[in-house]
């Protein structure tokens, strides 16, 4: 029977079926929810870096535009900015493009981003730049003439005041984008553009050579549109040479990128430009016309839900192989007494009449087993007689068939032998097909006539010819024109003697395609004869890409040993293998002093072992490790570095060196301290200052109204004495706030041509007295005149605070010597102590033989307040005050001192060429009132009352105003009757500039005269008066008022 057709074999299967089909259908609901769990994952994945390397990007160049705006609205800077760019003709001699152009220089220095900056007017034309040769013709396609031709193209936008992001030059020499921002005035026009160009393989590419979070594959890609194809801007992961072409018709090719530079946002699969099926999100940044592309292949993004496949297939054939026996053990409980007598009928079909079933059932089958042994009877009798007939058929037939056997036997052993034969031969004719067609090298057979009798599949894809194409051609089809000759000679001296030049040898050399493209080869022959006919067989392997890698290679190696920074690779315990010439440069060892020391060999002490700590533990975890070092070179000589260190690692992950790239900052690191110190000195002064306006409207009250009282009692009053020591009291708070205004650089001074050789004669006396008898005082003044733009007092006081403190250096004896001299400060002076401008300058050397200072009492001597003097003794703003006048006469001064050595102060200030003037002797004058009406604009009231009484008592009609606002509305009504404008500089509403200037459009040539503490708001940044202004200095005392009143009233009168 059919095992199909059975009861048992049907409810086995209903059985399993069933519980068959509900495996199937759960395995199928959890693999479909955990494959969408898996996908959505992937996807945020890839949405988040997506929107990270955006960011980066975005933030980035705003940041870059944040900077150019803070420097194109910084005061003076901006105020140099204006004058160059309202003017014509060569400026590069003016002091406004010399500062602008420093300041420019300063920004590329300190941060390294930008590559060039430039300032432009408002039609694109250069006013500075950080590059001397902006204006040389073979500076086309550089950053400098990319954003000058991109600037005019957006004029009208920087002019409405936005920062434009130019078009990126991907093609240049250096690769950048360009960023423009408007200089604006007060009233927010723009008047100039500041442009800077930033190169971005040191800034923007290095966050997308991170592929955190994007496994083996993954990578993320900047690309822009050009024209019809798509532009890769930052470097891939993956060599472009396996770079695939677009499949005419596929739409799928590169449809990430696409969508990307064209502006869309989302997440997509698509085929890469590798020719891999890939899945990625895109993101667009509008600015720059930039897409994002994050991308992984599709193989390894799903890696998890292949495995789950597996998982749940091995689950459910386990559930299947428990599933069948069960279903048989139930089936086989329920019919077994059926399969029981089925099993003994075949027993009995197959011959074995001996056996008899037992029938004790009562029921149908009970009678079927007992009819059954009676016909089981009757058999036996029948299959008796016929085996005795049988017997006898068989005897004769088996005499026939030894006879024919016999002869069968002779004939199949000869066609076995020969079959044999043959089989062998078309076996190895086979196998040698299949080795040779099996080989990626080529193999080319030809005879001693030069006939093509055979090549494998590796050399028709070689050289682009099919076997029926190329057989029976002569070998030199496949040989360049210029090795033919060369050939034909060894092929002919081969089949002559059976020598050739290349046999046995393997060469390189080029071979030629059908198409006529030449390539590289390596090429091996061998010579060999059969049947008196020689023949040559050619193994051919393509080198082209280990050619195009041996380049590779080699640009690798020049770029490492030619970088610019220093590089070392180290094996994992710190030891040296590799160094790179910048390395031995800096350090000032060898590369054979280096190799196989430890990289702590420059370890100074300097660098807390903390930091070396956690270093080791960064790198060794897989970490990338960026900090500074403080390093010895070979010399002893200390210096800085920036470093980078990150492990290099094999194709399994595994740790096997170290590399670290490195960057000397020592200059950097110099130019960050001189900064933060000049910061330090711009507040502490912008305090004092602040502190000097207030203090000083407060002393004109004291000495004003004190001076009133002076002038009203007689000589012989009792209180006479007294109000002396209150006026004196007074003179020295002035003096103390003067002092503060000095070191704040906000005095004023009225700086003349004067000899600085004659300033210094005629203080010997002086300073004489200032000296104890036991200090010997020598001078050792130049030979000729030494002419300096300055303020003689100003000069005479920071001798003075020299002299004074040389006095105090010296407590037993010793001598103070200053002398003089012209020097030149050039590039190498600058280089050498960090400050100075080229040009001539006046030297003046203040030494002392006094007990000297160390150097942490030096680098603060010209704090202000900072003393080592006893308490009562100094207030500690005598070098600070001296600092701060020789900075405001745009010179240097500097101090050079060690214990026990003495100290000598360098003072530079710039030298002018002038004719020797005569000077005038200032004589006394009397006090002269008047009739005229004076408009007094002061906020504070103490200050006007005084100062309208004094003018009052001697007079004058006042007109009071108490802010500049009310000073322009009393002009406005009396401007017939006002002679002369009183106006205190710092008031509510409008400060005296203000006002002034809206007086002076109502009335041009108005007389005025300003009066002030805090004197930035009218002068010159550095404190010099500006021609033509007059100026009080608070406090003021009521005659200097009144004499500065009539002079000024005369003038006009004149």
């Amino acid at each position: 029977m059919n095992i199909f057709n059975s009861i048992k074999f049907r409810l086995i299967s209903g059985i399993s079926l069933l519980i068959t089909g509900i495996i199937v259908i759960l395995s199928v609901i959890s693999y479909t929810h955990e494959k969408r769990a898996i996908q959505n994952r992937i996807y945020a994945q890839l949405n988040a870096t997506a929107d990270l390397k955006k960011e980066l990007v975005v933030d980035y160049i705003n940041e870059r535009i944040n900077d150019l705006r803070t420097i194109a609205t910084a005061g003076h800077f901006r105020e140099s900015i204006f004058y160059l760019s309202d003017r014509k003709g060569d400026l590069h001699n003016t002091e406004q493009y010399r500062y602008v152009s420093n300041r420019l220089r300063s920004f590329k220095d300190i941060y390294r981003d930008y590559v060039e900056i430039e300032l432009l007017d408002l039609k694109g034309n250069v006013i500075a730049s950080t590059n001397d040769n902006y204006s040389d013709s073979n500076q086309k396609h550089t950053p400098m003439h990319d954003h000058r031709e991109g600037v005019k193209k957006h004029i009208e936008n920087i002019k409405m005041g936005g920062a434009v992001v130019m078009q990126d030059y991907l093609d240049a020499k250096i690769r950048h984008i360009d960023i423009a921002v408007g200089v604006k005035d007060e009233k927010g026009n723009a008047r100039a553009i500041i442009v800077s160009s930033i190169a971005l393989e040191g800034t923007i590419f290095p966050n997308f050579l991170d592929y955190s979070g994007l496994g083996h594959t993954g990578e993320t890609l900047i690309v822009k549109r050009k024209g019809r194809s798509i532009q890769f801007i930052n470097p891939t992961r993956y060599p472009l040479d396996d770079m695939i072409k677009s499949p005419d018709g596929d739409n799928d090719y590169m449809r990430l990128a696409v969508k990307a530079a064209s502006g869309n946002e989302g997440i997509d699969e698509s085929i890469d430009y590798r020719g891999r099926h890939v899945i990625g999100a895109y993101r667009y940044i509008p600015a720059l016309e930039w897409g994002i592309v994050a991308k992984i292949d599709v193989d390894e993004a799903f890696q998890e839900i292949k495995e789950l496949r597996r998982k749940i297939f091995v689950l459910g054939v386990l559930l299947l192989c428990i599933v069948f026996p069960l279903s048989y053990l139930i089936v086989n409980y329920f019919i077994s007494p059926v399969v029981r007598l089925r099993q003994q009928t075949k027993e009995i079909a197959e011959g074995d009449y001996s056996i008899k079933i037992d029938s004790k059932r009562k029921d149908e089958i009970g009678e079927l087993e007992r009819d059954f042994n009676n016909m089981v009877e009757a058999l036996v009798c029948a299959r008796r007689d016929i085996a005795r007939k049988q017997i006898k058929l068989e005897q004769a037939n088996f005499e026939l068939d030894r006879k024919v056997e016999e002869r069968t036997k002779e004939i199949s052993d000869a066609n076995v032998r020969l079959s044999a034969v043959l089989e062998d031969i078309k076996q190895s004719e086979e196998k040698f097909r299949k080795v040779l067609n099996s080989s990626v090298d080529a193999v080319i057979i030809s005879d001693e006539t030069k006939k093509i009798l055979f090549l494998n599949k590796a050399a028709e894809d070689m050289f682009g010819y099919k076997r029926e194409d190329i057989i029976g051609k002569e070998v030199e089809i496949l040989i360049p024109e210029e090795y033919r000759e060369k050939h034909r000679r060894g092929f002919e001296s081969y089949v002559a003697n059976g020598k050739g030049r290349l046999l046995g040898r393997v060469v390189e050399l080029y071979a030629l395609k059908k198409d006529g493209e030449e390539f590289p080869v390596e090429l091996s022959l061998s010579g060999w004869e059969s049947k008196d006919k020689k023949y040559v067989s050619a193994v051919i392997r393509n080198i082209t890409e280990r050619k195009k890698a041996e380049e590779n290679i080699r640009k690798l190696s020049y770029a490492v040993e030619q970088n610019p920074v220093s590089i070392v690779i180290t094996d994992t315990q710190g030891n040296i293998e590799y160094v790179n010439e910048q390395y031995c440069r800096i350090s000032g060892y060898s590369r054979e002093e280096l190799t196989g020391k430890h990289s702590g060999i420059l370890k100074s002490g300097e660098t807390p072992p903390d930091e070396y700590s956690r270093l080791w533990k960064t790198i060794t975890s897989g970490g990338i490790w960026t900090g500074v070092f403080h390093n010895r070179k070979k010399s002893g000589e200390l210096f800085w570095e920036s470093a980078i260190i990150s492990p290099i690692k094999d194709e399994k992950g595994n740790i096997t060196h170290f590399i670290g790239i490195k960057e000397n900052i020592t200059e950097k690191r110099k130019l960050e301290e001189m900064l933060m110190h000049a910061q330090k000195m711009e507040a502490i002064g912008q305090l004092a200052g602040g502190i000097a306006h207030d203090f000083n409207n407060i002393l004109t009250a004291i000495i004003g109204f004190g001076g009133l009282i002076q002038m009203n009692i007689k000589e012989d009053d009792p209180n006479n004495p007294y109000l002396k020591e209150l006026l004196h009291a007074a003179e020295r708070a002035t003096h103390l706030t003067h002092g503060l205004l000095a070191f704040s650089r906000k005095q004023v001074i009225n700086p003349q041509p004067v000899n600085i050789n004659k300033i210094i004669s005629g203080m010997e006396k002086l300073l004489k007295r200032v000296l104890r008898e036991d200090i010997e005082l020598k001078t050792v003044l130049a030979d000729r005149d030494l002419n300096a733009m300055a303020d003689e007092g100003q000069i005479e006081q920071v001798l003075m605070n020299l002299a004074t403190n040389a006095r105090d250096a010296m407590p037993e004896y010793g001598r103070l010597t200053i002398s003089t001299e012209q020097v030149t400060i050039d590039e190498e002076f600058i280089k050498t102590h960090g400050y100075g401008r080229k040009r001539e300058y006046v030297l003046i050397s203040v030494s002392d033989t006094g007990m000297g200072m160390d150097e942490e009492t030096r680098d603060r001597i010209f704090e202000p307040f900072f003393t080592t003097k006893e308490v009562g003794k100094g207030t500690g703003l005598g070098l600070s005050i001296a600092y701060g006048i020789i900075k405001q006469h745009e010179g240097y001064i500097n101090c050079y001192s060690e214990r026990g050595m003495g100290t000598t102060f360098k003072i530079y200030l710039p030298e002018i060429d002038v004719e020797g003037k005569e000077e005038k002797p200032a004589g006394e004058s009397s006090i002269i009132g008047g009739s005229e009406t004076i408009l007094l604009a002061e906020d504070d009231n103490a200050t006007r009352k005084l100062t309208k009484e004094v003018l009052v008592k001697f007079g004058y009609n006042i007109i009071e105003a108490v802010d500049g606002e009310e000073a322009v509305l009393k002009f406005s009504d009396n401007k017939d009757k006002i002679q002369l404008l009183l106006l205190d500089v710092i008031m509510p509403k409008k400060n005296g500039r203000e006002a002034f200037n809206e007086i002076d459009g109502i009335n041009p040539g108005i007389k005025t005269i300003f009066m002030s503490g805090y004197t930035d708001d009218i002068i010159h940044e550095k404190g010099i008066l500006e021609e033509g202004i007059n100026f009080l200095t608070k406090p003021v005392s009521p005659k200097a008022l009144l004499k500065k009143v009539r002079e000024v009233l005369d003038e006009q009168k004149g």
